[in-house]
C-alpha cells in the first residue's frame, strides 16, 4: 500500500465513487467526501494527505475551500479537477497553492504523477 492519504472531494457520485474506486484499485488510501463543506468540517481530524478537489460543487467551490485550508493554517497538497476549464479559474489555484490543474476527463497517469508530486511534497515537509 502506498504511504499517505488521498482525500477526494467530489459532489458528482457517480464520478466520486468511479475515482474512489480507481485510486484504491492502485492501493491509495482514499478517504471521499461529498461537498466542500464535509471536508472542510472533518480537517480537524484528518491526518495530513493530497486533496483531490472538484472545482464546482454547489454548496462551496474549490477556490473556498482552498481558502478555508489555508485559514486553518492547512498546507496540504491539492490537485484541482474540474470539467469546465478556464484559464483564470486555473491560474488562480494555483497561485494559491494548487499543485495541479486537471481537466475531466484526465488520464490516470496524470493524476497518479501529481498525487505521487504532492505526498512526496508533503513527506518532505514533515522530514524538513
Amino acid at each position: 500500500m502506498r504511504t499517505g492519504s488521498v482525500y477526494l472531494v467530489e459532489d458528482d457520485d457517480a464520478v466520486r465513487a468511479s475515482l474512489r474506486t480507481l485510486l484504491r484499485l492502485a492501493d491509495w488510501t482514499v478517504t471521499d467526501f461529498a461537498s466542500g463543506t464535509a471536508f472542510v468540517d472533518a480537517l480537524a481530524t484528518l491526518e495530513p494527505g493530497c486533496v483531490i478537489l472538484d472545482m464546482r460543487m454547489p454548496d462551496m467551490d474549490g477556490l473556498a475551500v482552498i481558502q478555508k485550508m489555508a485559514e486553518q493554517g492547512i498546507d496540504w497538497p491539492v490537485v484541482v479537477m474540474t470539467g469546465h476549464p478556464d484559464p483564470g479559474i486555473a491560474a488562480a489555484v494555483l497561485k494559491r497553492g494548487a499543485i495541479e490543474f486537471l481537466e475531466k476527463p484526465c488520464r490516470e497517469e496524470d493524476m497518479f504523477a501529481a498525487l505521487e508530486r504532492g505526498l512526496d511534497a508533503l513527506d518532505g515537509r514533515a522530514r524538513g
